[in-house]
């Protein structure tokens, strides 16, 4: 008998609460921002690539699309009737469990941005620069909370043609809160899509997805579309999270692993325009056998519940890029430098590991301070997550 002994319509809650935080730990690897060491050697060079390439680069590209599936699911889930009040209640949930958060970080980000260029100012000048503040306060305009910052593009349509890049609102990882949102207004189009054309609808968001054809929209990309409405079709049609792959999932479980071998090979040897192919396919297939072993494990009582973890993952995810991991990676960069003598691989290993185990800790310090002495605050800044 299940360690739980629970039902799978109760499982399911679980295995969305349980996932979220080693998605968290990725996405805080995702912004840990090393740079491949030289390609051509081999020893402990070579293990450092393969190490930021499973880490960074292809492991994470569960996590994203994994927080939308949820978010999708977590809509319509247990939802008797769709109608405008229902649709309308949501919203208001939404406002203070997304909007609320969202604005309060932004607000936060660009407070400490600000304190970081007077301290800067008066550390390496000796005073306080006040036009310097008042150009970069007066350069602040709603983009702050839409597309502020802009990348590097990549490839689409099977990466033959580039795209024009990802755009981010000022705190990078809230793109996925900011695309959240809209996919939040959209959810009366899409439940009407899902009702009349049913699973051939997500079909072909899927197939669009896989292939990246899609517009040039950064605000409505395809994997953010196509996994929140796949969680959506899934809870509209009562698909419990806990065995509704069991048909497929010992197919994903091969792909995974073909495509998972295959993205850190091509990443490593410079083929990032190839494993862009590739890396959807991964996505997809690593995230249904995520989400069926964690299902299986649950039931058998391998995996343990820790309620401190589930409480502060979207804090963490929040906070991590607001100068913490940027602080912690120069700090044991630095460290790193002393150890150049003995193994520069060995020393990045280090840095590496280091910078984000560090970077996940302080983050959950901050959480638990504020738990103890400001509950209300920090229910603002979370939208209520574990209270």
């Amino acid at each position: 008998m299940s360690a739980y002994n629970i039902y799978n319509d109760k499982l399911t809650p679980i295995i969305i609460e349980w996932l979220r935080f080693p998605m968290t730990v990725m996405v805080v690897l995702i912004h840990q921002n090393m740079d491949f060491l030289n390609r051509d050697n081999s020893g402990m060079e070579h293990t450092f690539n393969i190490l930021i390439s499973i880490g960074s680069h292809v492991l994470p590209s569960c996590a994203v699309p994994m927080f939308f599936l949820f978010s999708g699911y977590l809509y319509f889930y247990k939802m008797n009737e769709w109608n405008k009040n229902a649709f309308l209640n949501k919203t208001k949930r939404r406002v203070k469990s997304l909007l609320i958060p969202y604005v309060l970080w932004i607000i936060i980000a660009f407070i400490v941005a600000l304190s970081i260029i007077a301290c800067s100012n008066i550390l390496h000048c000796g005073e306080l620069k006040i036009n310097e503040l008042c150009r970069f306060i007066g350069g602040v305009t709603w983009k702050l909370l839409w597309d502020i910052n802009v990348s590097e593009g990549g490839y689409w349509w099977l990466g033959l043609l580039k795209s024009y890049g990802m755009t981010y609102p000022m705190i990078y990882p809230f793109w996925f809160v900011r695309n959240l949102l809209i996919l939040v207004l959209l959810t009366p189009i899409i439940h009407y899509l899902i009702k009349r054309l049913g699973k051939w609808f997500i079909f072909t968001l899927g197939v669009l997805y896989l292939t990246n054809i899609w517009v040039q929209y950064p605000p409505l990309r395809i994997d953010g579309v196509f996994y929140f409405c796949l969680g959506c079709y899934l809870s509209i049609n009562n698909r419990e999270l806990s065995n509704c792959f069991d048909c497929v999932k010992a197919f994903a479980y091969v792909i995974a692993a073909i495509t998972f071998i295959a993205c850190v090979y091509l990443d490593i040897i410079g083929q990032g325009r190839v494993m862009v192919v590739i890396l959807p396919c991964f996505a997809l297939s690593g995230l249904i056998s995520a989400i069926s072993l964690t299902a299986h494990y649950l039931e058998l009582g391998k995996f343990k519940i820790y309620p401190l973890l589930l409480q502060c993952s979207f804090f963490v995810f929040a906070i991590h890029t607001i100068g913490i991991n940027s602080y912690c990676s120069l700090i044991f960069n630095k460290a790193a430098n002393l150890c150049l003598g003995f193994s520069r691989p060995i020393a990045n290993i280090g840095e590496y590991v280091l910078s984000a185990v560090v970077t996940i800790m302080v983050c959950i310090m901050i959480f638990i301070v504020l738990k103890r002495g400001c509950p209300k605050i920090l229910g603002l800044l979370t939208g209520g997550r574990g209270y």
